[in-house]
């Protein structure tokens, strides 16, 4: 569980192989709120960057 504290479900969330710099593909289930679950297809060789960033409508 990641904890993300932006206190909403509309969220974008970017992850990448901090050393071979590709988009890794990842699913993410919305515990609540302020947590999620990261799912990967298989476990990633490398660190995983993840990047959340809160979605603001009509911004």
């Amino acid at each position: 569980m990641i904890r993300h504290d932006l206190d909403t479900l509309s969220f974008v969330i970017d992850a990448y192989d901090i050393v071979t710099m590709f988009t890794v593909p990842l699913k993410v289930r919305r515990i609540d709120t302020n947590n999620i679950e990261v799912l990967f297809d298989s476990l990633p060789p490398n660190i995983i960057q993840l990047t959340i960033k809160k979605y603001n409508y009509g911004h």
